[in-house]
Parts: structure tokens; C-alpha cells; sequence
């Protein structure tokens, strides 16, 4: 195809709206050594600490992390000649951090409560039980939530204060398996889910605790399955899923969010984005949440829905993190725009799984919509070489055709579209190539005028 004749092209147009406040950034986390695996469960409310496990290749061992900017990698919650130590959340400010430890015979875990700086403390188990594990903590450090469990099988959800040390919350009604993953700020609500003991006929539903009211079921639809996962500070807000028939003899999973007035919202598409084997993380007031999906570590908001973390890391100028995969998303501060998670590492290095942290300055996703050029021109005639404003339609779609959210061409910033890096505009070439489209060409674009249409 010859410079000089017509030709229509459709190419890609990135939306970036952005307020900076702080500067958006992507930060690996690293064990103690550099190729140690690192995977991330939490992060302090201020975001400056990070809380996981990591996997030691030279000492063969799993080792409690703790992770900060200034200080790097710190070994936390791990008892003296224990081989696997794991960090499930930290408080407030990180004065407190609490896990599970093996101890020193290598088979039982034991839950752990540590204050920054001195070694960690066992907290026990229920009694009859073998193993524990502590999974949140009060914002105070004061009040922990986990489980008490024999060989996996027998598990029961306990509340454990220093005072009182480690209460029981029992079952809901004909049930015998309690798991909880969560607790409020003021450490007065737990959430999780309760289960039958017996896998015939199973029944799996998401709970929320008191001390004034107990365990209560939360709503869900009736042949479903439902757990609760993570509870906002206050405990309005409670999230987790719902796993509920399909029609056609499967099942399918959605990521939920129940209020205090007993009513939830469906989170995302059901089989597409929900919590994915993963379990999701709620923001301090409840306005945003993040977890995985089937293509990777997900974020919802109030504003925007839910979108892929990837999405709304490139609408804040980000369109690449390396090596590092964004597979799931475990934790945010209570500014809603810190997010840690972890992910697989590609390339010739040692480790195989690798902890992140993401500061974001917007949560708007970018959007990616389609460029005709010239619209008013059905033959889209372009002219190589000239430096006059080319004209272009941005197409939109509303909530009705199935997108996220809406996406409004009539109120449009004409200086916030840009066009993608050249690598997508290359990969989208590409795909036309294969397409049958065997002969294009890069043009240098020195103006752009927006059109609406």
C-alpha cells in the first residue's frame, strides 16, 4: 500500500484522569535475601509496614516478614527453632503483629502475638484442639481473631484477649466448623463462616460475631455457599463471597459486600471477577476493596466498580511492573490508595513468588476506547507529513453494553487522552497483521483535536 492512499485506521487511546497527591508507584517487596519468595498478607493502617511470610531457598525454612521502605526485610512472629512462621495482619501503626509459628516439634502451629521488638508469645489453643492460628488483630493490638484446630478437620473460630484469653465463638445452628478471618477496629465484630461438620449435605455460611448478639448467619441466597473474609473498621461493611448454582448444574462465585442493614451488592461479574480462591481485603471506611480474580488481583470502589489492579495501576502512568505479576491483592491502608498484594516472577531468577506494594494517586482505570480517524470522512483519507490537527471520534459505552461503569464522550478533558505507549500501539498492529491487514505505518502525531460525535 502505496503512502498516498486511503486507508482507515482504528487505534488504541488511553483516558488517564489523574490528581497527584503523592506520586503513584510500584514497589517490589524482598525477603532478607534478595531471592527469597515473598508473599504479602497485610499492611498497617498507615500504610509504612507490610506483613507476610517469606521462603528462605539457602536456610530451607519459611520465616514470618515484616517489611518496611527505610528498613527492608525482619523476620516477626517466629518461634525459637521453628522451620515456618507466617504474619496474617498487623495493628495500627504496627505496634502489633500476629501469625502462627511451628513449634519446636516441627508438627503442631501455634498461634502468635508479638509486640514490635520483643520476641513473639504464644496465645495457645482452645482447649481439646492442637494447633491455632491468629488471623487479624484490633487496631490496638488488644483483641485477636482466628481459629483452633485437630488435623484440619475439627476447626472452631476463637476470640483471644490477654485478659481472657481464648474464647470460643461456636457455630451457628447445626453446624460444627467455625473459621474466622477478620475483626473489626475496635475488635467488638469477627467475621467468617461456619460449616457443617458433616460434607452431607454441606452448608457453608458467612457470619458475623458480638458479644451482645453471637454468631448470626448473614443473608445469602438460599443452596448457596457464603463466607466472610474482611470487615471495615467500623463494621458497617463486611465482604467476602457467595457461591451459588448456575442453572446448569455448576456453580458459580461472586465477591460481596453486606451492609449493617442486612441487605449485600454482587461486586462484579459472577464467574468472572470475584474473590477467585482468594480472600479479599476491605478498606477502613468500606468504600474499597481488593482481592483476586480469574485474571489476576482485582480492585472495586464506590466510584468505579470493579476493574483489574493492572487497569488502574496504568491509569495512573504505570503500564508495566517488570518481571512481577499482579496475581492477588491482600491489604490496604486506610488512605484507600496503598494496596499490597503479591504475584509470580518471571525471568532467570531464583525465586518463583514475589510481595508488592502500589501507592496510587487516582483509582480511575484507564479505558481503553476506539480512534476513527477522520469520522466525518468515510474513506478516513490521512495525509503523511502535514501538521494539521487531525480529528478524532471517542466512542463510548454505558452500563447498558455491559462495561464497569459509565464512560460519559460528552464530558471529556481534552487534555487527559493520550495515546497508548508505543508497545500497544505496535501489539494491536500486530493483531490486525494477523488479521490480514499486511501493510501499515506509524504516524508522528503532532496535535490532536478532539471531536464529539
Amino acid at each position: 500500500m502505496s503512502m498516498g492512499q486511503r486507508m482507515k485506521k482504528i487505534l488504541p487511546l488511553i483516558l488517564l484522569v489523574s490528581a497527584p497527591a503523592y506520586g503513584a508507584s510500584f514497589t517490589e517487596i524482598y525477603g532478607i535475601d534478595s531471592g527469597d519468595n515473598t508473599y504479602v498478607n497485610g499492611v498497617s493502617a498507615d500504610g509504612l509496614v507490610v506483613v507476610g511470610d517469606a521462603y528462605s531457598f539457602d536456610e530451607n525454612i519459611h520465616y514470618g516478614l515484616r517489611w518496611t521502605a527505610a528498613g527492608g526485610a525482619e523476620e516477626s512472629n517466629r518461634l525459637p527453632d521453628s522451620a515456618r512462621s507466617e504474619v496474617f495482619d498487623v495493628s495500627d501503626y504496627d505496634s502489633v503483629s500476629v501469625g502462627t509459628s511451628w513449634q519446636a516439634n516441627g508438627t503442631d502451629y501455634l498461634a502468635t502475638w508479638q509486640t514490635y521488638g520483643s520476641p513473639p508469645v504464644m496465645i495457645g489453643t482452645l482447649p481439646g484442639f492442637t494447633d491455632s492460628i491468629a488471623s487479624a488483630v484490633s487496631f490496638d493490638g488488644r483483641v485477636v481473631a482466628g481459629w483452633s484446630y485437630t488435623n484440619g478437620l475439627d476447626i472452631t473460630a476463637f476470640r483471644w484477649t490477654a485478659a481472657e484469653g481464648m474464647v470460643s465463638l461456636g457455630y451457628l445452628p447445626g453446624h460444627g466448623r467455625s473459621v474466622a478471618y477478620d475483626i473489626s477496629g475496635g475488635g467488638s465484630m469477627i467475621v467468617g463462616y461456619s460449616q457443617t461438620a458433616s460434607p452431607s449435605p454441606l452448608e457453608i455460611k458467612a457470619f458475623k460475631w458480638t458479644a451482645g448478639g453471637g454468631m448470626e448467619a448473614l443473608p445469602a441466597p438460599a443452596g448457596s455457599f457464603s463466607r466472610a473474609f474482611g470487615v471495615s473498621k467500623s463494621g458497617r461493611y463486611i465482604v467476602g463471597e457467595i457461591t451459588a448454582p448456575d442453572g446448569s448444574g455448576g456453580y458459580t462465585s461472586n465477591m460481596v459486600r453486606w451492609d449493617d442493614d442486612g441487605s449485600y451488592d454482587e461486586l462484579g461479574p459472577a464467574g468472572v471477577v470475584g474473590a477467585g480462591g482468594g480472600r479479599p481485603s476491605i478498606s477502613a471506611d468500606g468504600s474499597v476493596i481488593v482481592g483476586k480474580s480469574d485474571q489476576g488481583a482485582i480492585i472495586w470502589s464506590e466510584t468505579y466498580g470493579v476493574n483489574l489492579l493492572a487497569d488502574v495501576l496504568a491509569g495512573n502512568g504505570i503500564y508495566s511492573t517488570g518481571d512481577v505479576s499482579l496475581d492477588e491483592a491482600h491489604g490496604i491502608a486506610d488512605d484507600n490508595r496503598t494496596i499490597v498484594g503479591w504475584g509470580g516472577v518471571g525471568g532467570p531468577v531464583q525465586s518463583t513468588s514475589r510481595g508488592w506494594v502500589i501507592k496510587l494517586d487516582t483509582l480511575q482505570p484507564r479505558t481503553l476506547v476506539d480512534v476513527d480517524v477522520l469520522p466525518g470522512d468515510a474513506a478516513n483519507e490521512i495525509e503523511p507529513g502535514t501538521t494539521m490537527p487531525i480529528s478524532v471520534a471517542i466512542l463510548g459505552k454505558s452500563i447498558a453494553s455491559g462495561d464497569n461503569f459509565d464512560f460519559d464522550v460528552n464530558n471529556i478533558d481534552p487534555t487527559s487522552v493520550d495515546f497508548g505507549v508505543i508497545k500497544n500501539i505496535i501489539n494491536d498492529m500486530k493483531q490486525c497483521m494477523s488479521c490480514g491487514i499486511n501493510d501499515f505505518y506509524l504516524l508522528s502525531l503532532f496535535l490532536i483535536k478532539i471531536s464529539k460525535c
